[in-house]
């Protein structure tokens, strides 16, 4: 979704071992994403969980948990867009029991002969719902007002591209302009792009934000600046609460829904638990340093036959 005034960018995605490609249109070389790029990096808790788990149940459950995000993704665009949370049930996965015989398209598992949803079998999660209410909550908590979201930013400079989850107007920003309406943000961006300014926002459904989050949005960034020529004042990483499963029960037998965002990361360290909202100014260009580093390296490992 981009709000009216802001072009956008013909692509297509290829997924490669594992490993996700962009095109963008009229121009031959193909870009690796933010996250494709960011995989050579060492994730000793993510290590540490499959070993525990085994490899079976550590794959059952990523592949589970990208079904959560996966939901959580597009009904949060639908959100932005006005649209509400969809004409599916959205406590489902929309995920079949049994996936053979069924595709991903256009946003759902569909039957590829007829382009129908499937019409039983599907997976009661109260996960996704959770997850929903949580970005649901974020947005009317901090009246967030997106021009972008779910959006493809390219950095022709540096040499990756990337989907965003979403840009929205900073609070200052709206303090000088107020709550535009969709045809005066338009002509904003149409006249005086340079009068905007907006902060990036990362979705999260895991059970944590980590490190390398800082490194994916801080590419967003001056990926997003250079596609839409708009300010980036500030990077989130945003970890929407999924809950469990299936709802617990109170006392009294009634079941109990807990919605919560936080916003940022929190680490431990011998002083205590210290958090880290946001980045920006010096500390976000100190982070896309970094990711550039792991860009590089990650070259270097495939130049030399490497893998990751």
């Amino acid at each position: 979704m981009l709000a009216t005034g802001l072009k956008s960018i013909a692509n297509t995605l290829r997924v490669e071992d594992g490993k996700h490609i962009y095109t963008i249109e009229g121009h031959d070389h193909e870009l690796e994403s933010v996250t494709t790029n960011l995989r050579v990096l060492n994730k000793e808790n993510v290590n540490a969980w499959r070993e525990k788990l085994g490899k079976d149940e550590a794959t059952r459950l990523r592949d589970e948990g990208g079904d959560i995000g996966r939901m959580a993704h597009i009904a949060g665009l639908r959100l932005f867009r006005g649209e509400g949370y969809g004409a599916y049930e959205w406590s489902c996965l929309g995920v079949p029991s049994e996936l053979d015989g069924f595709v991903w398209k256009g946003g759902a598992w569909v039957d590829p002969s007829t382009g129908e949803p499937p019409k039983d079998g599907v997976r009661k999660d109260e996960r996704v719902r959770n997850s929903v209410g949580a970005l649901d909550l974020m947005m009317h908590e901090r009246n967030l007002v997106p021009i972008a979201a779910e959006c493809f930013v390219w950095s022709r400079v540096y040499g990756y591209a990337g989907t965003l989850d979403a840009a929205c107007l900073t609070d200052d920003c709206l303090q000088l302009i107020g709550q535009p309406t969709p045809q005066q943000l338009a002509a904003l961006l149409a006249q005086y792009p340079e009068a905007v300014s907006v902060d990036l926002f990362d979705w999260k459904t895991s059970g944590a934000v980590y490190p390398e989050a800082w490194l994916q949005l801080a590419a967003y960034a001056v990926a997003f600046m250079e596609s839409y020529h708009i300010r980036v004042r500030r990077i989130y990483p945003v970890r929407l609460d999924r809950g469990q499963r299936t709802l617990p029960k109170d006392a009294q037998g009634g079941t109990v829904r807990t919605v919560a965002y936080e916003l940022g990361q929190t680490v431990p360290t011998k002083d205590g638990p210290q958090r880290t909202e946001y980045m920006d100014g010096d500390d976000l260009v100190y982070a896309f340093d970094n990711y550039m580093h792991a860009q590089e390296l990650g070259k270097w490992i495939r130049e030399h036959g490497g893998r990751y």
